[in-house]
């Protein structure tokens, strides 16, 4: 069974799409609350991140050059809230943000030295280096409350969440969906790695599987693996599973593979 969706894209200029098991934030356009009401709440934690996501977009749809400032209201934002789940998701956010800052502007900005020991103020004025490690920076502490996470179910967020049934029942808990979301916007080892480190404590050997799998097109795409390597890889992971649903999965990725040979 192929799972299709879209990474959530919680900014509309910033819609990144990817196989993954999560189907796209709501935005609802009716919402009547404040945010300085939301804050103060304790209980609306997916309220205000609802309201911020909808007033930073609304911001950005008007001027885009308001982007600097919403980085800068999105930073003091983070530094005002307590609950550690919130945290972690307003820190994917901002790497998200970053990201799309740095793509829509990357011709200019590829175009400057990069800086050593020291950070403009204004982000308009940083160079490559600062934007790939501020969005890992910002990614990392997004993982970081490692145990909160793994314990948080995505449920807890279904205001924000659109989350359909294969997101339920493979990858359920906000730990899953924020190693989603950091290798969509920053694909790399480390965060497969990570996740497959956690799948494997789970009872969820089909889970495991598909993340595996993911985790091998990712190095067969950035030639990590030659086309021997690949193949290998899919045997081996083959002979290491018993359930019938994870060896369909990976059958279903050979024979693709062996379409793609034949092309």
């Amino acid at each position: 069974m192929k799972l299709r969706a879209f990474f959530i894209p919680f900014l509309l200029i910033a819609t990144i799409t990817s196989t993954s098991y999560y189907a796209t934030a709501r935005q609802d356009s009716k919402t009547v609350f404040s945010l300085e009401r939301a804050m103060n709440d304790t209980q609306s934690s997916s309220e205000v991140i609802q309201l911020l996501v909808k007033q930073i977009r609304e911001k950005l749809e008007k001027d885009i050059d308001n982007f600097p400032d919403q980085l800068v209201l999105m930073d003091k934002f983070i530094s005002e809230q307590k609950d550690p789940a919130t945290i972690a998701l307003l820190h994917s956010l901002t790497a998200e943000m970053y990201q799309t800052y740095y793509n829509q502007n990357r011709w200019n900005i590829q175009q400057r030295t990069d800086l050593k020991d020291f950070v403009p103020e204004d982000i308009r004025e940083w160079t490559p280096n600062l934007f790939e490690e501020k969005i890992q920076k910002e990614l990392n502490l997004s993982l970081s409350p490692v145990k909160v996470l793994q314990e948080t179910k995505t449920d807890s967020f279904a205001k924000i969440l659109d989350l359909g049934k294969d997101a339920r029942a493979l990858h359920p808990t906000l730990y899953d969906f924020l190693l989603q979301r950091a290798i969509s916007i920053q694909p790399k080892e480390q965060y497969y790695q990570q996740w497959i480190s956690f799948k494997r404590q789970t009872n969820n050997p089909k889970a495991l599987t598909l993340v595996s799998l993911n985790y091998l097109r990712f190095q067969n795409r950035m030639n990590l693996k030659n086309h021997n390597e690949y193949k290998n890889s899919l045997d081996s992971l083959y002979q290491s599973v018993d359930d019938n649903e994870s060896r369909l999965e990976i059958n279903l990725v050979r024979l693709n593979r062996m379409k793609e040979d034949e092309y």
